[in-house]
């Protein structure tokens, strides 16, 4: 068994650290375990690509049937000018909002700056995900990097019943 996936197993067991009992720091280095074994799982798989790459360099692509294995460039695609692709796009919608807004992305507008807008809230939404099997909001760990926060008192998320 490899060393990766020993490492995987080991991580899996501290897990059970986590409980109400332990302290932060404990908490923490758990967590930290767990985003050290995803980071040689990455690196993991990266090196798996790279041997395919090279393996259906020599001997053609792979195909099961459902998905085929090849290699290709990567690419990426995006606009030169923002300016120069809205005017073209408005010119050939004949200036007209609803063609305009058909060219556009799922989701094109910044959010935070957005913020700033008197009509946000009449302009925007959110919704919370739920959970299929319950119906209740799905609740997720989330970060904040205090160099963004502003000097308010923290907000403390006590145990939902």
């Amino acid at each position: 068994m490899s060393k990766n996936l020993l490492d995987l197993l080991e991580v899996r067991l501290l897990l059970d650290q986590i409980n109400p009992m332990a302290t932060p720091d404990e908490v923490l280095q758990v967590y930290d375990q767990v985003l050290n074994a995803l980071a040689a799982m990455k690196a993991l798989k990266a090196s798996a690509e790279e041997r395919m790459i090279e393996w259906i360099d020599c001997n053609g692509a792979i195909e099961t049937s459902e998905l085929r294995y090849y290699v290709g460039d990567s690419s990426r695609t995006k606009p030169r000018s923002l300016q120069l692709v809205a005017d073209a796009i408005m010119e050939a919608s004949g200036g007209d909002i609803e063609s305009f807004a058909q060219y556009l992305s799922s989701n094109p507008f910044k959010v935070g700056p957005c913020r700033t807008l008197p009509q946000f809230d009449e302009l925007f939404e959110t919704t919370v995900t739920r959970n299929l099997k319950t119906g209740k909001p799905k609740r997720v760990l989330k970060t904040a990097d205090k160099k963004w926060l502003d000097r308010r008192e923290p907000r403390i998320s006590r145990k939902r019943s």
